[in-house]
């Protein structure tokens, strides 16, 4: 499989990373409006990958909902350590 939807849709966040990733090698600087919208599409496509999961029957499933809530807890958690 090449990947779901929401995984090609991540590839938006990209070009915003790559700008990032050039303004802080220059000035060191980063200003918070470019977080907004990337938490936003990382949101939605949370919740679009949830909706797919939705039953949350299967062995599959649960294991996604444990990675989901291992992964955010830790970065969430270390976002506001750092």
């Amino acid at each position: 499989m090449l990947g779901s939807v929401p995984d090609l849709l991540r590839l938006l966040a990209l070009p915003a990373f790559a700008w990032a990733a050039l303004r802080d090698h220059r000035t060191r600087r980063l200003p918070n409006r470019l977080w907004y919208p990337l938490c936003a599409l990382g949101t939605v496509l949370l919740g679009w990958e949830l909706w797919v999961h939705a039953p949350f029957v299967g062995f599959a499933d649960r294991l996604f909902l444990v990675r989901v809530a291992v992964s955010v807890g830790l970065v969430v958690s270390l976002s506001y350590a750092f």
